[in-house]
């Protein structure tokens, strides 16, 4: 599918100048970021926890100074058919649809330690472009969509952030959050205590694949961000089918 820039750069714009955050109900606050505790600093990432109110479940966050541009990242952050090769405890990753050029919905299977059993996340994700193009942000927050799979699996209920920023051509500053409740009957601690590492362990992998796969260079996003408007194949289609609607039984 290929979009047209003129459109992603008024949605970004726009985007950037309204409070769209107000539509994803995200338990990370994105103006507060007080509060992030300091946990581990290894291999030039830096891991950190927060507490958040009325929650049992920390939120984490994982910093990082990549040496690749961002476009490089920010493609790899999309290509939801190679997920796994990065995302820590990532089952299985689909694109389940396309709302418009800037938002997605998707679906995840996440791992679980024994004995528990893995859980699944329908997500909506949007895209945020900042005026000077230095800055890319995607927020994603769970969902309920017609499209979701019915499985037997139960749902949790995730937000999260991911926010790319040019340093240099060859540099970018890369921060994800998590907000992660898996629902169920898994302790508050347990919870915490597999998540605690699960920025250091993304990042850790996200950093080997950009450094083998060279095919992640998208030349008419490079382009983009750089200079003028191109057309560019950010979400590619699939031949999507009904499926099912997802299971109401928790």
């Amino acid at each position: 599918m290929s979009l047209d820039f003129k459109k992603i750069i008024l949605l970004g714009f726009t985007l950037y100048s309204l409070p769209v955050y107000s539509e994803f109900s995200s338990k990370i606050d994105l103006k507060d970021q007080t509060g992030w505790k300091l946990n581990r600093k290894e291999d030039g990432i830096e891991i950190y926890s927060k507490k958040i109110p009325d929650s049992s479940i920390l939120a984490v966050r994982g910093k990082a100074k990549l040496p690749y541009p961002l476009e490089k990242i920010f493609y790899a952050l999309l290509d939801h058919s190679r997920s796994k090769e990065w995302v820590d405890k990532l089952v299985d990753s689909r694109q389940l649809r396309i709302i418009d050029p800037l938002t997605r919905i998707i679906y995840n299977e996440m791992a679980i330690p024994w004995p528990f059993k893995n859980r699944d996340f329908v997500i909506k994700q949007k895209i945020l472009i900042s005026k000077n193009r230095k800055i890319v942000t995607i927020l994603g927050n769970s969902v309920e969509d017609s499209l979701s799979p019915n499985t037997k699996l139960i749902h949790g209920e995730v937000s999260g952030i991911a926010e790319l920023q040019w340093l240099s051509p060859t540099s970018t500053q890369a921060s994800i959050e998590l907000h992660g409740d898996p629902k169920g009957a898994i302790p508050a601690f347990i919870v915490n205590w597999v998540q605690k590492e699960w920025p250091y362990d993304s990042l850790i992998a996200l950093k080997s694949k950009l450094n083998k796969d060279e095919s992640l260079e998208h030349e008419n996003l490079k382009k983009y961000l750089k200079s003028r408007i191109h057309t560019l194949e950010v979400f590619p289609l699939e031949n999507l089918k009904p499926i099912r609607k997802i299971s109401s039984n928790k």
